[in-house]
């Protein structure tokens, strides 16, 4: 029997194991990625400039410009705008794809199912081709089990996984169980 919702997505014999979702909660690690530092570097040089440009103007009775005097102190506000918004970019999509994920894990397979701005996908890792898994123990955790192209790292391809889990070591072992139970005997 189909599980509801999931008619023409599920195989004939598939059965779902668990479903749940990413912790809610603020991402820090996305705060710390190497755009969000240097992008706190760039808006520290545009507050410097703006500041800077003001103080060397002077008086608005002596010296360049009006013309001038505006535009130059906006050259480093447009710096720290530009900046700032690369800084709060990473972490607020990163809230933005936890609060439209869903996970599922079947007997045959793990889904990651998204609904994010409109824009709905569904990602499916066979059991069968997990050669690894992971576990990143904290809390929250991940279970990590494949790859994906989308995301990327310093080797390359990203890990494809479940992210974000208050269970995640049960999640671990009932993957774990799965894929071994997956496998044909040798």
């Amino acid at each position: 029997m189909t599980t509801p919702g999931w008619e023409g997505i599920l195989d004939e014999d598939e059965e779902i194991l668990w479903q749940g979702r990413p912790v809610a909660g603020f991402d820090w690690a996305a705060m710390f990625s190497g755009n969000t530092v240097g992008g706190l570097f760039v808006a520290g040089f545009g507050v410097f400039w703006t500041i800077m440009a003001i103080t060397m103007m002077g008086n608005f009775g002596s010296g360049p410009p009006t013309a001038f005097r505006i535009v130059f102190p906006l050259f480093g506000v447009f710096f720290v705008l530009t900046a700032l918004r690369g800084v709060i970019k990473e972490p607020l999509g990163a809230y933005r794809r936890q609060r439209g994920t869903f996970y599922t894990l079947s007997t045959k397979a793990a889904y990651i199912a998204t609904d994010i701005g409109g824009k709905r996908s569904l990602d499916r890792y066979l059991l069968s081709d997990m050669a690894r898994l992971r576990l990143v123990d904290g809390s929250p955790g991940d279970v990590m089990f494949g790859t994906d192209a989308r995301r990327t790292g310093p080797t390359g391809q990203g890990e494809a996984g479940f992210l974000r889990l208050a269970d995640a070591r049960e999640v671990f072992a009932i993957l774990r169980d799965a894929r071994d139970a997956d496998r044909p005997a040798s």
